[in-house]
Parts: structure tokens; C-alpha cells; sequence
């Protein structure tokens, strides 16, 4: 059984697929010593690949039995959804808050900087895309401070879906308002199914509005609950038996 080698290194837990194919096209990809120079290119058990320090054996039985973990952060403001910052800003970033005995973990969505609550982390690069695809249509729910009022026509709008730019945005479920009307500030809790990069700012700002909060506080049916700030705990498989169940379903 031969597979794309960037499937294989998503499924041993090292990055997404998509990361994979990235790190292939900037030359930091080595099968067997020799650089892989496309993404087309297929692996054979017994095969060595190499990535920077990190050496992964091809092995397809191990990859087929391997449990599936799936972890839940909480992630603080001013930090950052990437492994490294930039050279000239060096910001925290969210894998420093990792503890080095679960070894690489693989992000499932992203929050900006700016940004706090929810985020999952799973061993398993194709989970993890499977968990981000828009068309598994998995709810995030958040939690908004806006400096001013939502109005019905805002509501209306976002229900509908907009666009932005040249860019459509699907449908945002306004599931609550709170805030008396003469009120600076107030509360929305909003619904999405895709989450593009920075989707709500980006919808409040088109709508007038400023964002001066924002907290994910759940994914599918996982919800943050008290988790404190910058730690991250593992899930109990039970938890989200029900998603490992369609993701297989989906790989038939």
C-alpha cells in the first residue's frame, strides 16, 4: 500500500496536510536523505521521512490503530495561533503553552491575538482537517463584546450572510443580545459553521460595529467550561465519540 506523503505525515501527528504540502514546497522535506520535490510524491511502509529534527517511520498499521486524543486550551489573550512569530515581534504563541511530554500537538482552527476561549489540539492531522472542513458544518458559538447596539437589521443581515470585499461569508446565527439600549457596550452570542480568518470582526466592522471581546466557548458539542486561562486539558474520548464516528464514516 503506497500513500501521498503528505497524508502520512499529517496522519503521524506532525502538521495538518495542507502544512505538510507547504513544508514539501519549501524544500524541508526528506525521503529516505532526498528532498521530496512534489506533493504528488508516494510513500511505502518502511520508508523514512524527515522533517527538520523529527524522523517519522512509515509504518501503515501503527497509523490505522493509533487512538485518536483530542485536547481543549483555553486560550489567553496576546497570544498567538502559531508555532513561531515572527523574528522581530517574538509574541507568545499558543504551542509554548503545550507541556513537552504530550509531544506535537496539532491545532484545530485558529483565534487571533487578540482573541480568547476555546481551542482544540488533537494528535491526528486528518482529524483535525476533518474538524475544520466547512462541510462538516460543526458549530463554534462566541461570546461578543461590541461597543455599541446590535440592531434587528444587523440580525437580519448576518442571518442572511454577507459580503465583504468580494467575499461571502455564510450565514452568522445571532443566538442572543444582552445590554440595556442607552448602554456603551453590550453582549452578543453568535453561531458559526465556518469560521474564516477573523469572520467576526470583520462582520461587526462592515455592520458599524467595533468588537472589544471576543471568546470562543465551544466547539461542536464541546464547551470550555473552567478551564483557566493558558492550560490545556485532554478530553475524555467519550466526549466526542460521536465525531471520531463520523470522521471515519467520512473517510470511507
Amino acid at each position: 500500500m503506497n500513500q501521498r506523503i503528505a497524508k502520512v505525515i499529517a496522519q503521524n501527528g506532525h502538521c495538518s496536510r495542507r502544512q505538510a504540502e507547504a513544508l514539501i514546497n519549501e524544500g524541508k522535506v526528506f525521503l529516505n536523505n532526498h528532498k521530496v520535490l512534489e506533493c504528488a510524491t508516494f510513500v511505502k511502509a518502511g520508508d523514512t521521512i524527515r522533517i527538520d529534527r523529527k524522523t517519522i517511520q512509515v509504518d501503515f498499521k501503527s497509523i490505522a490503530s493509533r487512538e485518536i486524543k483530542l485536547f481543549m486550551m483555553n486560550k489567553p489573550i496576546n497570544t498567538i495561533c502559531t508555532e513561531i512569530d515572527e523574528v522581530d515581534r517574538q509574541r507568545q504563541t499558543v504551542t509554548s503553552l503545550i507541556p513537552k511530554k504530550l509531544g506535537r500537538l496539532i491545532m484545530i482552527g485558529r483565534l487571533d491575538y487578540n482573541s480568547e476561549g476555546l481551542l482544540l489540539f488533537t494528535n491526528d492531522g486528518h482529524f483535525a482537517e476533518f474538524l475544520m472542513h466547512p462541510r462538516t458544518e460543526l458549530k463554534r458559538l462566541y461570546k461578543v463584546r461590541i461597543t455599541s447596539q446590535l440592531s434587528d437589521e444587523d440580525v437580519k443581515k448576518l442571518e442572511i450572510g454577507l459580503k465583504i470585499k468580494h467575499e461571502s461569508y455564510r450565514p452568522i446565527k445571532v443566538i442572543e443580545r444582552k445590554g440595556k439600549k442607552e448602554a456603551k457596550n453590550s453582549w452578543v452570542m453568535l453561531e458559526l459553521t465556518e469560521g474564516k480568518n477573523r469572520e467576526i470582526r470583520k462582520a461587526m466592522e462592515h455592520l458599524g460595529h467595533e468588537v472589544s471581546r471576543l471568546v470562543r466557548v465551544a466547539y461542536a458539542d464541546l464547551a470550555l467550561g473552567a478551564i483557566p486561562k493558558g492550560e490545556l486539558v485532554e478530553i475524555h474520548p467519550e466526549l466526542y465519540k460521536e465525531l471520531v464516528e463520523k470522521f471515519k464514516e467520512d473517510k470511507k
